[in-house]
Order: structure tokens, then C-alpha cells, then sequence
């Protein structure tokens, strides 16, 4: 799964407007709240499965997509 800092995270999601029903989205702390609900469904999806799910850094798939991308790849077995 892709991790991302989660206050650019938030910025993000506060600025976008979305045409669908995503409330959520316009109050900062309600958006905290979720950003940290996920965190928490992950940290435990990751105690039960950490080696059959990877991880990956949004800021360094934004930097390098081309190494990111390569090493999911390897993750997969696909290469």
C-alpha cells in the first residue's frame, strides 16, 4: 500500500473538491480523524500480513517512479 505524509495527505484532501459525497473532506479534523483510522487499520493489516503486503513511500514514487515501480515488480515476482 502507498503511505503518504500524512499532513500533505490532509492538505491535499482539504483542497480537493470532490463532486461526490466525500463530507469528509472539508473539515481538517475530521480528516485527521480518518487519516488516523487508516493508519490504524493498516498498522493491524500489517501485524497479520506484513510480508505479503508492501509498502511504498508516495513522496519516493513521486521522486523515482521508475526504481519504486521496479521494485514492486520484484515484490510481485512479476519480473
Amino acid at each position: 500500500y502507498i503511505q503518504r505524509d500524512p499532513l500533505d495527505l490532509g492538505l491535499a484532501l482539504y483542497l480537493k473538491y470532490f463532486v461526490s459525497k466525500h463530507y469528509y473532506s472539508n473539515d481538517l479534523r475530521t480528516i485527521g480523524q480518518y487519516i488516523r483510522l487508516y493508519q490504524s487499520i493498516m498498522d493491524y493489516w500489517m501485524t497479520m500480513f506484513s510480508s505479503q503486503i508492501m509498502v511504498i513511500s508516495y513522496e519516493e514514487l513521486i521522486k523515482a517512479p521508475s526504481k519504486v515501480i521496479h521494485q514492486l515488480f520484484d515484490f510481485l515476482n512479476i519480473i
